[in-house]
């Protein structure tokens, strides 16, 4: 049975519960609940550069998208879309970033505010990525990719630990979750 689909449903699901803390916390900053964390959002960002940009969204593109293209020219369209927005979501993290930076110099609340806006737009935009390739490109990949197909797919996808969620993370990563989780204040994280 192939590991594939179910290590992609399962980053997924990770890289869902870290925006949703991030969004949470937003939102809770701009209701003046509370103020500003410039680190935990530091943080956030550090895990989407190094473990979305570099190892989930790459692991996509060089065997997931090719092996399907192969099995169903059909599906070609939906694939190039989401390969630009592969290239599109690197660059929306950028600019989250230069925001960020923006605000940490400044400190001055619309410079927060539009922090904020770019990460309500990268939460929309990553959400209905995420769901294009759970409702259409992994239910296919499952009807279609062989067991012969699957193995290389396999060696790829479990060739890397997820840095924050892993089993064994790198003690950067595990230090990197224990700070999101930590400095998140309660519902979203355990900090206060």
């Amino acid at each position: 049975m192939a590991k594939t689909p179910g290590i992609i449903r399962t980053e997924h699901r990770r890289l869902a519960s870290v925006i949703a803390c991030m969004q949470g916390v937003i939102e809770d900053t701009l209701a003046g609940r509370i103020v500003p964390d410039a680190a935990l959002f530091d943080t956030v960002l550090q895990y989407f550069e190094t473990f979305l940009y570099r190892f989930h969204h790459p692991k996509e593109d060089e065997f997931l998208f090719p092996c399907l293209r192969g099995k169903s020219p059909a599906i070609a369209e939906v694939l190039d879309r989401l390969d630009e927005e592969h290239s599109s979501g690197a660059k929306m993290i950028k600019a989250l970033r230069q925001a960020l930076e923006k605000f940490k110099l400044s400190r001055d609340p619309a410079d927060f505010a539009e922090f904020a806006r770019q990460a309500t737009l990268y939460r929309d935009f990553e959400w209905k990525h995420m769901s294009t390739e759970e409702k259409h490109v992994l239910p296919l990949a499952e009807k279609l990719l062989t067991e012969e197909d699957w193995m290389p797919l396999d060696a790829a996808f479990t060739d890397h630990e997820d840095p924050l969620f892993g089993d064994k993370p790198a003690e950067q990563f595990s230090r990197l979750m224990r700070d999101i989780v930590n400095r998140a204040p309660a519902p979203h994280g355990l900090g206060g």
